[in-house]
């Protein structure tokens, strides 16, 4: 096995950054780690400044982590549902959760690709492809397009076209589905007690359309399925990448870990652990949102593995297949009118039911 470089193993790590601007320990670690992304949160935009002093802010701070990584074309990346889960300042558009906008899910994507990829954003983590089918569960809730299989299904396919059609990557969340649970991945690990065949017949039913219409990526959750795998979350589960998601789903894209910071794996599982299942298992990139410091160790144990049962030439293969597609990022402020246009869009949903939207505004819709 031919040794790999630390920016050749870089390519399987995406981070986050601790603020606005990037700190002495975020430069050590993107010039250590070389990793192929980051990924934003609320945290990273100084929203107390005008919508062109934020917007520069947040330019350099890319431009800066692109240099010191050393990737020419750094995937940059955000969780931009709406409801809940917003992380930009105004003046970009705050959605409601999909479930209230999936009449509308072909606009919305159309939307905030156009908004996020103004602010240098190329990587969207979404859409959510779980089903709420479990009303006790709180993690997932609105941000599902939908309670059944078939409404969910379409929603997301319909919304993942529309990111790619309008230059944003993304990443349908959260194999095999987060929906039935009552556990929390952020606080704990949840259990799922399900057959494989109640899988195949309903979680899944939204990931094989996707996976149908060439979605280029897929998160995987952490998320224990006895029926799957024992011992392992879906995350860190061969039977559950390699196995279910490549070999009977027949995906053959990107497989991103949620974020390997969460409680679900900080507290049942080393770094030696993940180490030797996350990439073994099928991942390609291993997600580090609040630690940075813990992929870099896990980056340091992988040359061992790779003497032995490791071969990540094929994973390689698959993101660099994904980064041709990826657009480098771009920043420029939104016009006025386009920004009236979204606004127009927002209130259409918010009155929840179909009306026509202003003439200046028809060819937002397509």
């Amino acid at each position: 096995m031919v040794k790999k470089s630390a920016k050749e193993l870089g390519i399987h790590f995406i981070i986050g950054l601790s603020g606005a601007e990037l700190s002495a320990e975020d430069k050590a670690h993107l010039k250590e780690l070389h990793p192929i992304g980051v990924m934003l949160r609320a945290h990273n935009f100084r929203d107390t400044l005008p919508y062109a002093d934020w917007l520069k802010t947040l330019q350099d701070m890319l431009m800066a982590a692109s240099a010191l990584s050393g990737r020419e074309k750094l995937l940059v990346a955000i969780d931009h549902e709406g409801g809940r889960i917003h992380r930009v300042p105004a003046p970009l558009t705050h959605f409601p959760s999909a479930q209230r906008y999936r009449p509308y899910a072909k606009q919305v994507a159309k939307t905030m690709a156009l908004e996020l990829g103004t602010i240098g954003i190329n990587t969207y983590f979404g859409p959510v492809a779980d089903i709420f089918s479990n009303p006790k569960n709180t993690v997932i809730g609105e941000r599902a397009f939908g309670g059944d299989a078939e409404s969910v299904a379409a929603a997301a396919a319909v919304f993942a076209r529309e990111l790619a059609r309008n230059g944003m990557l993304a990443i349908a969340k959260h194999f095999p589905g987060h929906g039935d649970t009552l556990e929390d991945s952020h606080f704990e690990l949840p259990k799922l007690s399900c057959s494989k065949n109640d899988l195949l017949k309903r979680e899944l039913i939204p990931f094989a359309k996707l996976i149908a219409e060439k979605v280029p990526a897929i998160m995987a959750a952490h998320i224990v399925i006895p029926a799957l795998d024992t011992k392992l979350p879906c995350s860190l589960s061969h039977a559950s990448i390699n196995g279910l998601l490549r070999g009977e789903l027949g995906f053959d894209g990107v497989v991103i870990t949620d974020d390997l910071d969460m409680q679900a794996i900080l507290d049942n599982y080393t770094e030696e652990e993940i180490a030797n299942h996350a990439l073994q298992a099928g991942n390609d990139i291993l997600l580090f949102n609040h630690h940075p410091e813990r992929a870099i160790k896990i980056r340091d144990k992988l040359p061992a593995l790779l003497s032995s049962k490791l071969d990540l030439d094929r994973s390689r293969a698959r993101i660099e297949m994904m980064l041709s597609k990826v657009r480098p990022s771009s920043f420029s402020k939104i016009p006025d009118q386009t920004l009236i246009c979204h606004q127009d869009l927002l209130q259409s949903i918010n009155l929840g039911k179909e009306r026509t939207l202003k003439v200046a505004c028809a060819r937002t819709k397509t």
